[in-house]
């Protein structure tokens, strides 16, 4: 059996059955663009680490990113330790391999004052509410736009967090979040339920400007102006237009979490507090953000050390 008749097999019977549909597409994606045109005419039990550190090799050569690279490593370690289980092959060739090292991606979180700029500049934006519950809330921008107006309950103040929104076969479709801790029932601070009863009221004058045959009724918080779904390009595009007018720097949609956890951290707020908020699986996570505090918060922590002493 030749590598690529194994994957194709792996995909089939072991992934597409099992898995989330998103974890199978990047498999998929994986092993189609780039395992197979690189090593799939090798039998599988003739495959040798030395050809998959080439394989390595020759991708950073083609331009593609360390972390990328990983990634499609991953994929093909998962898939041929599924073949050693199936008693097709002893060990495992993506397992004794060097791989190149990965910087992560630093946050770029707002400040306080940075927040009031951008609050002041899209008052009123059709999407003001989005970033609004980003930042004081900070939910995952897929748990954003899978929000429902059921999930909203006003008289108590409580945001529940529980699908998101991802594209499957190029439809638009609610799906369980990833894990049990990202199911979760917040308390909305005041901006956030203000924001999202001035866009209860926006959406409704809409309905009424566009019709009922145009408007697309699908109970969203966030939806285009015609009601539909939001796509991530979308929400991406309208936000870095916004903080160019802003007169801010540029930053990914995700940073808007990142500034939610900072603030919270420079607020003094317990851990798994932070934790609860951002719905994260493991403690490890949240405390990572600690290490990313700014020279405010560490001067507080001195001054507090200071004051138990004095």
């Amino acid at each position: 059996m030749t590598l690529e008749e194994y994957l194709a097999e792996w995909l089939d019977v072991a992934v597409k059955p099992n898995r989330r549909w998103k974890t199978w597409s990047i498999h998929e994606s994986h092993v189609r663009v780039h395992i197979v045109p690189a090593l799939g005419e090798i039998p599988i039990d003739e495959l040798t680490p030395y050809q998959v550190q080439r394989f390595i090799a020759q991708m950073l050569a083609e331009g593609l990113k360390p972390g990328t690279v990983g990634k499609i490593r991953s994929t093909l370690r998962i898939a041929l330790r599924r073949a050693i289980a199936w008693g097709l092959v002893m060990t495992n060739a993506a397992d004794a391999v060097d791989l190149p090292r990965v910087v992560p991606k630093k946050g770029m979180p707002l400040s306080s004052s940075e927040v009031h700029t951008f609050f002041e500049h899209v008052a009123g934006d059709w999407y003001e509410a989005l970033y609004v519950v980003a930042i004081t809330m900070g939910l995952r921008q897929a748990e954003l736009l899978g929000l429902k107006w059921s999930d909203v309950d006003f008289s108590t103040r409580t945001l529940h967090i529980r699908q998101q929104l991802q594209i499957i076969d190029h439809e638009f479709m609610l799906v369980p979040l990833k894990t049990q801790d990202s199911v979760r029932s917040l308390r909305m601070p005041e901006l956030a339920a203000e924001a999202l009863a001035r866009r209860w009221e926006a959406q409704s004058r809409r309905r009424l400007q566009v019709g009922t045959k145009n408007w697309h009724d699908s109970d969203l918080v966030f939806t285009t102006r015609l009601g539909r779904p939001l796509h991530r390009s979308t929400v991406q595009r309208e936000f870095q237009r916004q903080l160019k007018g802003a007169g801010l720097k540029n930053r990914r949609f995700h940073d808007l979490r990142h500034t939610c956890a900072t603030l919270l951290v420079e607020q003094g707020v317990h851990p798994r507090v932070i934790q609860q908020t951002l719905g994260h699986s493991t403690m490890a996570h949240t405390m990572s953000i600690y290490s990313h505090v700014d020279r405010k918060t560490q001067a507080l922590a001195a001054g507090a050390m200071e004051k138990a002493l004095d």
